[in-house]
């Protein structure tokens, strides 16, 4: 399956914004290019996996390998919007514009508990959350915060020949103390 995504990266130093151009995914590697604040053309290459992604960047030729990205400082989707399936016969996958952390309940918070929600859900034309169901949970009603976030998140929605559709995807939520 080959996937397009857009958006932008944005630096830990000075929240500058660089648009992400070229961008593809094929199964779990990642490829995109930015521009950076000197208008160099900077390369990624990045291998997926459920936890982190590992790579190279290259800038004038010049590779730095070792680049290497946890969920939790993922910030971009801040958890990964995996496993995105075309939608209705070959539609590209929803991609992730707006998103709220989820909120901590008390119990969790005074157990100290991390953990993932994966979560099952449908992205609709509008790029709303539709659908969603707990894959695999983590109790103390983490599992119902993750949901609640969710639902406020905003997708720029997969779309087959122009038109926009629904596509299933398969996200992670993470719970960081």
């Amino acid at each position: 399956m080959l996937t397009r995504f857009s958006g932008t990266l944005v630096t830990i130093s000075d929240k500058r914004q660089m648009a992400i151009k070229k961008s593809e995914l094929r199964a779990d590697e990642l490829t995109f290019e930015v521009h950076d604040n000197t208008d160099r053309l900077v390369i990624f290459r990045l291998n997926l996996s459920a936890m982190n992604m590992t790579g190279e960047a290259a800038v004038q030729g010049q590779s730095f390998e070792g680049l290497a990205v946890t969920a939790a400082s993922w910030r971009g989707l801040g958890g990964f919007v995996q496993n995105a399936r075309r939608g209705d016969g070959g539609a590209s996958a929803p991609t992730l514009v707006y998103k709220e952390e989820p909120d901590y309940t008390e119990e969790a918070r005074a157990g100290k508990v991390p953990g993932t929600v994966v979560l099952s859900v449908e992205i609709d034309p509008t790029g709303t959350a539709t659908k969603i169901k707990v894959l695999r949970g983590l109790g103390l009603r983490l599992d119902e915060k993750a949901v609640q976030a969710v639902k406020k998140w905003k997708f720029e929605p997969g779309e087959k020949e122009g038109k926009r559709v629904t596509a299933a995807a398969t996200i992670e939520v993470n719970f960081r103390v």
